[in-house]
């Protein structure tokens, strides 16, 4: 007999995160539902567990939150294509288009748009994040997996693309000196896929234990902020308060026909006050990323079978789905890259 219902955990306020019970989702026409072999906890995820602006969307409804997914489709919605039994991973980007023509965000498990929009598609169709044992997803965000792809690499594919794409609009990195400024998990993949592709990677993190790591990554040479050589491509992954020193310093190291790709966001208002002429001399880009582009999924994954990243390496710890409450409370600290969950 099939269940009824299904686990999940969920914020249910600002910094809790409980179990609850979820009604089995019939797909609608267009959707499909998934099992969920494979989980990563990421620091998107960590910000809104910390954030206690949610307390009133929140009233409303729980939030599932984990959109690093990859499952197993087991039922599918009328007019759907997909295959049950077919393995994939998940672009947690849902996209609208209004009347006037521009594009409204809504995301699988909070990865973009607000958490009212979130909650209500959890109550409205059954749409919720990977911190479940199920997951609705609509077709066309479906990336079909190889066999050759395990669903704990898998599960990499959306972090990774991201950063495929900004390392796309960097140009050729083969043989250039690149820093990566921020050494936290989306930080320790950029400085993996650099060295893997052939550049001179410089870490940049005040703390030690995270410069440490990188060279355990690929980095050639580790510094602290303030320290940084001049380098021919800046990647920006050291968000929030940090992101306007990081692209300052990065700036004022950057070589004639260097390039900065902002990768990470900042606090509300981040501003940095610029040298336009120093820009314009120097032939200088600055180049914001966000997101990927189906072309970016497909280099991701073919740099999966290639071995370009360590999954098991990036996934750490690994812990169970009720471990989660205390995995976002430890989030950050030594020792802790990208929590993994995998469901079997």
């Amino acid at each position: 007999m099939t269940a009824t219902s299904y686990r999940a955990m969920a914020l249910t306020a600002p910094m809790t995160i409980e179990p609850i019970s979820i009604p089995r989702p019939d797909p609608e026409p267009g959707q499909v539902v998934l099992k969920v072999r494979s989980v990563n906890l990421c620091p998107t995820d960590v910000k809104k567990w910390h954030d206690k602006g949610l307390a009133q969307a929140l009233a409303a409804g729980p939030l599932i939150l984990g959109h690093e997914i990859a499952g197993e489709v087991i039922d599918c919605g009328d007019g759907c294509t997909t295959q049950p039994g077919s393995r994939v991973a998940v672009d947690p980007i849902l996209r609208e288009r209004r009347e006037n023509g521009s594009e409204y965000l809504k995301g699988i498990g909070a990865a973009a748009g607000s958490a009212a929009d979130n909650i209500a598609l959890l109550a409205e169709h059954g749409i919720g994040g990977g911190f479940a044992e199920l997951v609705a997803v609509p077709e066309e965000n479906l990336i079909p997996i190889p066999d050759t792809v395990g669903f704990g690499a898998a599960s990499l594919i959306e972090p990774l693309a991201d950063i495929v794409h900004g390392i796309a609009k960097s140009g050729d990195v083969r043989g250039a000196r690149c820093a990566v400024f921020g050494l936290g998990p989306m930080g320790l993949l950029h400085v993996e896929l650099l060295a893997w592709l052939g550049a001179e990677v410089v870490g940049v993190d005040p703390r030690e234990d995270r410069r440490t790591e990188a060279r355990a990554y690929g980095a050639s040479e580790t510094v602290a902020p303030g320290d940084v050589p001049k380098i021919d491509v800046a990647y920006i992954a050291a968000g929030g308060p940090a992101l306007a020193a990081a692209c300052r310093e990065a700036l004022e190291r950057l070589n004639k026909h260097g390039r900065m790709i902002v990768f990470a966001s900042g606090t509300k208002g981040a501003s940095l006050e610029l040298d336009l002429n120093a820009l314009h001399y120097g032939n200088q880009m600055i180049v914001g990323v966000v997101g990927f582009r189906p072309e970016d999924a497909a280099k991701t994954i073919a740099f999966l079978e290639q071995g370009a990243v360590d999954a098991e390496r990036i996934r750490a710890p690994m812990i169970g789905l009720e471990d989660l409450q205390e995995a976002f409370a430890r989030m950050g600290r030594p020792g802790t890259l990208k929590y993994g969950i995998d469901l079997g």
